[in-house]
């Protein structure tokens, strides 16, 4: 699936640097605690040193930029899969669904549920459909801007409804 992404964006703009490799390295950490000192020995920089040139890189404090490359993850989660907010919670790096219910409410103006019903796939989709991929701005603008992709494919499988208890 090529979707456009905050990851491929800015792997373009830090190309050539030593955070070139960076937005990678975190989204294949997302589950981990990625706090500066963490970030800074993955790119072989101080603290000091990687906490100045990731904000002229990156134009964002890393603790908002990690947490934006989260809630892309659970975006791409939410569309793609059936599961259980807890389940992507869990799998894109949260603390719990409460804390995703949070970063998705200040990054998207919207509740996971919202999203996942207004931007997933639904049973009995077109394999030329248009699937949205979330594009979150780590800057300090939080905006979402929604790009299609015309080689989504579906899998056709019935979808799976959770009951409420209320």
């Amino acid at each position: 699936m090529s979707q456009y992404s905050t990851l491929l964006a800015q792997q373009a703009d830090v190309s050539g640097t030593p955070m070139s490799d960076l937005p990678a390295w975190v989204r294949s950490h997302l589950t981990e605690r990625l706090n500066v000192n963490v970030l800074a020995k993955a790119v072989a920089m101080t603290p000091r040193t990687f906490a100045r040139q990731f904000e002229s890189h990156f134009k964002a404090t890393p603790a908002r930029w990690v947490q934006a490359l989260r809630v892309e993850a659970a975006c791409e989660r939410l569309v793609a899969e059936d599961l259980p907010l807890k389940v992507v919670a869990r799998l894109t790096g949260f603390r719990d669904e409460k804390s995703l219910r949070r970063a998705l409410s200040q990054h998207l103006a919207m509740s996971p549920k919202i999203y996942r019903t207004r931007f997933g796939m639904r049973r009995g989709d077109a394999q030329t459909d248009l699937a949205p991929a979330a594009h979150v701005s780590p800057g300090p603008h939080r905006m979402l801007a929604l790009e299609c992709s015309a080689d989504v494919t579906s899998v056709d499988r019935p979808v799976r409804r959770r009951r409420s208890l209320q």
